[in-house]
């Protein structure tokens, strides 16, 4: 593991604190285009952002003492989210499926544009993995966490 980060605090904060804490743990690349430097993350943001979004949405909140836990490794990143699925969902077809135990988080999320309401965050990450050059997330249950 290269680092490893609890994320606490107000759900913005949270979210900067991600933010940061990707820009300290991760590669840049960069090209030039057009007489202009662009720089390249190892991973699209985006994604990362959208995997913690749905992290903090759909985490169980009464599992006190279990924080969501982001892992950068050399070979991936891990979003470590307590709580496991909800009843009648399959870890192999979640994508397009909209179920979640914190309607007004989501509420919260969907009129700041920062989420959907229809089950398209795992759709999205893959698609902006896919558009990296990276390999689609592996999404797994370890007991009660989903990663």
């Amino acid at each position: 593991m290269i680092d490893s980060q609890e994320i606490k605090g107000t759900i913005y904060k949270m979210l900067d604190e991600v933010e940061n804490f990707f820009k300290r743990n991760t590669r840049l690349a960069n090209k030039i285009v057009e007489f202009k430097r662009v720089d390249i993350p190892e991973y699209p943001f985006e994604a990362i952002r959208e995997s913690i979004i749905n992290a903090i949405a759909h985490r169980d909140y009464t599992r006190m003492g279990a924080p969501i836990m982001v892992s950068i490794f050399d070979d991936r990143v891990e979003v470590r989210n307590p709580g496991g699925l909800l009843p009648g969902l399959n870890i192999k077809k979640l994508e397009g499926n909209h179920v979640t135990r914190n309607e007004k988080i989501c509420n919260i999320f969907h009129e700041t544009m920062d989420m959907e309401r229809f089950g398209t965050g795992i759709g999205k990450i893959k698609k902006l993995m896919k558009e990296h050059g990276l390999s689609v997330p592996d999404l797994s249950e370890e007991g009660d966490f989903l990663l």
